[in-house]
């Protein structure tokens, strides 16, 4: 269904004013406070406000915004894919964490260009999202993450492997 222009603007002043909100507060306890409240706005305008706070600097805050939208079933998943480019590692592995828990082989084409991230924590968590994912196409990448320059990808990559396929690798 296509919103109508007012509609569109009254997402758009939504978005705006709880991006100004969070963005002036200083306090940890409160950002984490309005982040939840946040999380139980379903409209699409919330969504975004929610993948645009993954820059915030407290783990724990990050941590909320990730299970928030991997459970969303109405989650636009190419606003999510575009995070994979940010330039700071923790959206992209925040991103990634989305997409492991929103299990959709559907982003499988976004995340492989991920396999050259040069980050090794960002090749750790891809790892375990392909693990969520799972599938062929998933199993695949998985085998050139195990042969990764990286001993921790490598060990991601391999419980991921036993976690997608459910076969032992020795």
């Amino acid at each position: 269904m296509a919103k109508t222009k007012s509609e569109a603007n009254w997402a758009r002043e939504n978005y705006k004013s709880a991006m100004e909100k969070i963005q002036s507060t200083k306090e940890k306890f409160m950002r984490r406070k309005l982040i939840k409240s946040l999380a139980s706005i379903e409209d699409s305008w919330a969504s975004e406000v929610l993948l645009d706070s993954l820059e915030e600097r407290t783990e724990e805050i990050r941590d909320i915004i990730v299970r928030e939208l991997g459970m969303r079933k109405n989650l636009n998943l190419e606003l999510v894919c575009r995070k994979l480019s940010h330039p700071l590692w923790s959206v992209k592995s925040s991103a990634l964490r989305i997409l492991g828990l929103q299990k959709n082989p559907a982003v499988l084409t976004y995340i492989e260009e991920m396999l050259a991230e040069p980050n090794a924590e960002v090749r750790r968590v891809l790892a375990h999202t392909l693990g969520d994912i799972g599938g062929q196409q998933a199993l695949a990448l998985l085998l050139k993450l195990a042969k990764d320059k990286n001993q921790f990808v490598r060990a991601s990559a391999e419980k991921a492997i036993q976690q997608a396929s459910k076969l032992r690798i020795t």
